[in-house]
């Protein structure tokens, strides 16, 4: 969750990176079993909150299971 604490608008909001460290090489995308999952705002105004779910991949492109802790 990315949350403007800004006093102000934030505008062109974009997570671009998401990773592990037990899978460095890993990349990720949206998970596509969850709705309402984003991971762009075009404008965030002052308190307002982006929420992305995102599913980690391992180096070969396929999901990785959540870990305990």
């Amino acid at each position: 969750m990315i949350t403007n604490a800004a006093p102000s608008a934030i505008v062109d909001v974009v997570l671009l990176r998401v990773s592990a460290a037990a899978e460095p090489e890993g990349t990720w995308h949206l998970n596509p079993n969850i709705s309402q999952s984003t991971s762009t705002a075009g404008i965030l105004q002052p308190g307002e909150s982006l929420t992305s779910r995102p599913q980690l991949l391992d180096a070969g492109g396929v999901p990785v299971a959540p870990r305990p802790a």
